[in-house]
């Protein structure tokens, strides 16, 4: 098992914390802790949150990978799992156990953003609250803001792909709107599991979490993934004319072919049902027995065709 350590100062900064084992005694005494476990085995695990006797239900979602967002509030223990997605292909779940004293990261797919949140925390900025409360805030908060690079990486390829669209409408397939479409539906799940777990943190009550020391900033939380989630709304209609766009583009060209083919079809019927009505086996058929009837006939014919051509020009027709 793999751990990081590091103490909540009263100052409100983090302090790394050397250790080469976990003590039992630091999920029970009152310095306030932060323990981030990765690379570790399930029994290893069970044994270490041994001490917290926690009840069946959250012993179970601690032990597995979660694959929903979900929050249990209880009045000395709080479990989250928060789905974080550092890029389009990689969506993972952050879970962590908080008690009064000690927040507890429990990584069952590594989450390389904590380092830097830890590095953050020890020297450059404070946490909003010297308990784990305040560490609670700031690991949902960094959280969210991931999404962020997410959603601006979406709005440049919508962009450019109208940009493409604009200039060469042949150039973009459609299977590349459909992959926006589906990039833009799971960025929008995102943030309505996210704000989920940011509601039922809000509507947790538990004195002895300190929760309400954080309702506050969680609320400005709120209101920025309301936000995020009216900017993914606006990108998923941008998407839908782009859509539209490439649809009427195809529909377009498909008619401009089958009125090609309808013209085309129109300047050989004169001369078809020429041909058609001078192969018949008849012996009194007009001109067939002049010296200069083949030549007369294919002159029909080319005039015919001229004569549709030229009538077809003059009404815009292979426009």
């Amino acid at each position: 098992m793999q751990f990081h350590v590091y103490e909540i100062t009263e100052d409100r900064y983090l302090r790394y914390v050397e250790a080469d084992s976990i003590s039992p005694k630091w999920l029970t005494d009152d310095n306030h802790r932060w323990i981030d476990l990765t690379e570790f085995q399930k029994h290893d695990l069970e044994a270490l949150l041994a001490p917290l006797d926690l009840n069946s239900e959250i012993m179970d979602a601690c032990l597995v990978q979660q694959s929903r967002p979900r929050v249990i509030t209880l009045e000395q223990i709080l479990f989250v799992s928060i789905p974080v997605q550092t890029d389009k292909d990689n969506l993972c779940y952050l879970t962590f156990l908080c008690d009064p004293t000690t927040i507890i990261t429990i990584q069952h797919s590594e989450i390389l953003y904590l380092d830097d949140l830890a590095s953050r925390y020890l020297h450059s900025r404070r946490l909003i609250a010297a308990n784990t409360a305040g560490l609670v805030f700031e690991l949902v908060d960094t959280s969210l803001r991931k999404n962020s690079s997410l959603y601006f990486s979406l709005r440049d390829e919508v962009v450019a792909t109208a940009q493409m669209l604009e200039d060469d409408v042949s150039a973009i397939d459609i299977d590349v709107i459909m992959n926006l479409a589906r990039e833009a539906v799971q960025l929008e799940i995102l943030f309505q599991d996210q704000q989920y777990c940011l509601s039922e943190l809000l509507n947790g009550r538990s004195e002895s979490l300190a929760l309400e020391t954080i309702r506050a900033a969680l609320t400005s939380l709120v209101a920025d993934i309301d936000r995020a989630q009216s900017a993914v709304s606006r990108l998923q209609g941008q998407i839908r004319d782009l859509h539209q766009y490439h649809l009427h583009n195809v529909e377009e060209a498909t008619n401009r072919r089958l009125n090609m083919l309808t013209l085309l079809s129109a300047i050989y019927l004169p001369p078809t049902l020429l041909a058609g009505i001078y192969g018949m086996n008849f012996d009194n058929i007009p001109i067939v027995g002049m010296p200069y009837g083949y030549e007369i006939a294919m002159a029909l014919m080319i005039t015919l065709v001229l004569g549709q051509l030229a009538f077809f020009r003059w009404r815009g027709w292979f426009q």
